[in-house]
């Protein structure tokens, strides 16, 4: 009886189970907009919007991996946007894109490009804006049926883009905080 339980217990799955975790590293603020001045009087800035850098924001997704990291590595992005003070004006309009792959870590230390994984219809593709508003909206997905990264994609790229620039607009700061949920 004993030797019965000592192999039932050995033949049991093994299941891990990990929490996720994301870390978003970047800020944007709107550049000045000397070199956008209207060229005669009554007309509107040259462009109506601007853009940041393409990789303005990188996020990190920690803790995704099946066991070990190894098998069924996966989660989704869902973003939203956060108006502090003032509210913005119609047609001023905040989006994000996703510009990169990001990399996976072998072992946490040595960077790989995510050649196991894609990205999956969860979301907008790649380098499609998302139109920010205040309700969660599905950014992205990954997923990769294996893994060496131990469940962890870093240096995603974000970029940004504030369209709807008008000399019309009521002169005033304006604070965005945009937010980003992971699940799996």
């Amino acid at each position: 009886m004993r030797r019965g339980v000592l192999l039932l217990c050995l033949l049991l799955p093994v299941t891990v189970i990990y929490a996720q975790k994301i870390t978003v590293t970047g800020n944007w603020s709107v550049p000045n907009f000397n070199s956008q001045k209207p060229v005669e009087a009554g007309s509107d800035y040259v462009s109506s919007f601007v853009e940041s850098a393409s990789n303005q924001t990188l996020l990190n997704v920690n803790g995704t991996g099946g066991v070990l990291g190894l098998l069924l590595t996966g989660f989704n992005i869902q973003v939203r946007q956060t108006v502090t003070g003032p509210a913005l004006p119609p047609g001023l309009i905040l989006r994000a894109r996703r510009t990169g792959e990001g990399l996976g870590y072998l072992i946490g230390l040595v960077p790989l490009p995510n050649i196991l994984g894609y990205y999956t219809n969860y979301g907008v593709p790649k380098n499609e804006y998302l139109t920010l508003t205040s309700a969660n909206q599905n950014f992205f997905g990954f997923f990769a049926t294996a893994s060496l990264s131990l469940g962890s994609v870093n240096d995603i790229p974000i970029q940004y883009r504030l369209e709807g620039l008008s000399v019309l607009l009521p002169v005033n700061t304006y604070s965005i905080t945009v937010t980003y949920t992971v699940s799996p």
